[in-house]
């Protein structure tokens, strides 16, 4: 987990990007550089051949669409937010955003000014475990094992207790849904990253607290 952090935070920033609103074109030709393609090839997810068949702009139109078919309708759609897959006898679940923009705030970051959206918005749970993460690579760094295991906490408090909850229903759905590869990979991608995480987060935080552990 320590050389780790930095290259888990760029991902949960790719994904937080993915459903923060419809891709423009300067995110999908980040995703057409070869280095990017190769970079998510390594990790089981193959885009190549969907870019390689289209222009920008086509793509920024058909995903546009599918965009707004998947999230925000009219009509029936996905609902990206952690309030709708929580039982309503399950205490977080019935304040399931009160409680994220609360743990958000305790950790010493908050909302952009202009924003107006809930704050379990899957797009804000992987932002947030993006800035936790680059925050913990940046203790690492500085050999600061105090400052990076208190950010392994809050990562491991945030996935279980919230993201690690409700993302396997979400990135089913999803996945079931899609009509581009873009959107069925992503969802793929965000399950099984963010369950890996919590385990990984879980061991790291042991290995730390054992006594001669590296």
């Amino acid at each position: 987990m320590k050389t780790g952090a930095e290259e888990r935070s760029r991902i949960y920033g790719l994904l937080a990007h993915v459903y923060y609103h419809e891709p423009d074109a300067r995110f999908l030709k980040s995703f057409m550089e070869p280095a990017f393609l190769a970079t998510l090839e390594g990790i089981g997810i193959d885009l190549g051949e969907y870019f390689r068949e289209r222009s920008t702009e086509a793509l920024v139109e058909e995903l546009a669409v599918e965009y707004t078919r998947l999230f925000l309708g009219p009509g029936k759609h996905i609902y990206p937010y952690e309030s709708a897959y929580r039982s309503e006898e399950d205490p977080r679940g019935r304040d399931a955003g009160g409680e994220v923009r609360n743990l958000i705030q305790a950790s010493g970051l908050d909302y952009a000014p202009d924003y107006r959206d809930a704050p379990d918005h899957i797009s804000i749970q992987l932002e947030f475990m993006e800035k936790l993460t680059e925050a913990e690579g940046r203790a690492w760094e500085h050999e600061d094992t105090d400052t990076a295991t208190g950010y392994l906490e809050i990562e491991r408090r945030f996935l279980r207790d919230h993201l690690a909850q409700w993302v396997s229903e979400f990135s089913e759905r999803v996945a079931a849904n899609a009509r581009t590869s873009l959107y069925r990979e992503m969802a793929v991608l965000t399950r099984e990253f963010v369950l890996a995480d919590a385990d990984a987060v879980e061991e790291s935080i042991e290995e730390v607290r054992t006594p001669g552990g590296s």
